[in-house]
């Protein structure tokens, strides 16, 4: 993973932040168990590229793989809640 490819993840990473915001306004009280752990999430994300660009190793590439992977999941789960039924 190059510098490049962990800037374009900060950039994303940053929107993510951005939109959890906005999700935490709108839901107040609703879904404040999948609201903390998406803010956990990102923390950790935020954390494992920071770690990746001071120290570029395998297992800090590793560690923000995990973390993006942790937060997709998650985020599909608050999807699926959100999500009219059919």
């Amino acid at each position: 993973m190059s510098e490049d490819t962990l800037d374009i993840v900060q950039t994303d990473l940053t929107a993510v932040q951005t939109d959890l915001q906005q999700v935490v306004a709108d839901a107040k009280s609703q879904y404040k168990t999948q609201r903390t752990r998406l803010q956990a999430d990102v923390t950790a994300a935020q954390t494992a590229v920071d770690a990746a660009r001071s120290t570029p190793s395998a297992a800090t590439l590793s560690g923000v793989r995990t973390a993006i992977g942790k937060l997709s999941k998650d985020v599909s789960s608050l999807v699926d809640q959100l999500a009219p039924p059919c």
